[in-house]
């Protein structure tokens, strides 16, 4: 409105110019000051419909805590040149606030413009950038128009931050002291999965035979190489479980969004001290509904889980460990929770009755607004090391 005012007072100038000192000079003014509008006007109208934009990623999938770079690409499709351009760039709560999110540029002779742009996640999981409020203005900046492209997102998988726990923490200790005693000598002491049990029977090594099935120990007593031959029926895993109830306890998005990065991690950080430490898992979470249970042996498996953990929305689930359902390769249960709901806690000592180990984690913030409260409960704080509640 202010531009538009603006070029009125400088049109009725000109106008009263002309009438009173010089008509020849003053109509010529006037001419100038009609034709350019309509010429700026016209190339606007014209060339928004021209323009294409979308949001180029190398990678979609990024480190938390590292400055990562997007680029909006924006190609022209006509030979006339393009006015001033503009359009905001939206990142959402996971992403450190930016220091510009208005950009604006103008196209000449180029046929396409790339823009770059900063940015830097702070918070695991799928975020959305999105551009909008495309606008295209006249070189008067009278006019404003909204382009062909009204609006353009891109999803960021943001991936959680795996933290390295000594392997003297009190919760290793806690977990490996609830496993079954393993009797077996011919197995590495501190080595935990399914070739740590008795019942398995070995046998010379033969090439084709994966090396995963090599019996360290065994073979350097043998003086030559043994593998496994069979699985053990009896095999006892623990069992990492995460809670992806979200929390809700807050107006805060950003806050939510910290605690809920926090158990994330703090899961996906035991489970990789456990891997390293030769003890194999599974780790149990729901993802839209629906329960999934995956079998961890490697820290690849970890990192490969960390991305479907980064893909997964926290949602309300129900929680409940029923002993009916666990085989003994899961009676030693880890869960990670926002809340120790009755419901949880009432079937967690239950499960503890009927023989089993379970540990609940939560972060220190929350400790003392639980719905209800466990025998064994843990808390983690930044630096996602449970620790035992007393």
């Amino acid at each position: 409105m202010k531009a538009v005012l603006s070029y009125m007072m400088v049109f009725f100038a000109a106008a009263f110019y002309m009438l009173l000192f010089d008509r020849a000079a003053g109509a010529i003014m006037i001419v100038f000051l009609a034709v350019i509008p309509a010429v700026s006007v016209f190339l606007t109208v014209f060339t928004r419909k021209k323009l294409e934009f979308s949001v180029v990623v190398d990678d979609s999938r990024i480190k938390k805590n590292k400055k990562s770079k997007i680029q909006v690409y924006v190609k022209k499709n006509t030979v006339l040149p393009v006015p001033i351009v503009s359009f905001s760039v939206k990142l959402g709560e996971r992403f450190r606030k930016p220091e510009y999110d208005t950009f604006r540029f103008s196209m000449s002779e180029n046929k396409h413009v790339s823009i770059d742009i900063d940015v830097f996640p702070e918070v695991f999981g799928t975020a959305e950038i999105l551009i909008d409020k495309i606008y295209i203005t006249d070189y008067l900046g009278i006019f404003k128009f909204k382009t062909k492209t009204r609006m353009i997102s891109e999803k960021i998988y943001i991936l959680p931050e795996i933290k390295e726990f000594e392997d003297g923490t009190e919760i290793f200790r806690s977990i490996y002291a609830s496993l079954p005693d393993n009797d077996d000598d011919e197995t590495t002491a501190f080595v935990y999965g399914r070739a740590s049990f008795p019942g398995y029977e070995y046998r010379e090594y033969m090439p084709g035979d994966s090396l995963k099935k090599i019996n360290w120990k065994l073979s350097s007593k043998k003086d030559r190489f043994y593998v496994r031959m069979d699985e053990s029926a009896g095999m006892t895993l623990p069992d990492i479980i995460l809670d992806t109830t979200p929390f809700k306890e807050t107006k805060n998005d950003r806050y939510a969004l910290l605690m809920e990065e926090m158990i994330a991690e703090g899961a996906l950080s035991l489970l990789m001290m456990c891997v390293n430490n030769g003890i194999e898992c599974t780790f149990s979470y729901q993802d839209g509904g629906v329960l999934k249970k995956t079998l961890v042996s490697s820290p690849r498996d970890v990192e490969e889980l960390a991305f479907d953990i980064c893909m997964t929305s926290f949602e309300p689930s129900d929680i409940v460990l029923e002993a009916e359902e666990f085989s003994k390769s899961t009676d030693v249960s880890v869960v990670y929770t926002l809340d120790v709901s009755e419901k949880l806690a009432a079937s967690a000592e239950d499960f503890v009755l009927k023989g089993n180990s379970v540990k609940i984690i939560i972060p220190e913030q929350l400790s003392g607004s639980t719905k209800a409260v466990f025998s064994d409960m843990w808390t983690i704080g930044e630096d996602l090391v449970p620790v035992r509640v007393l």
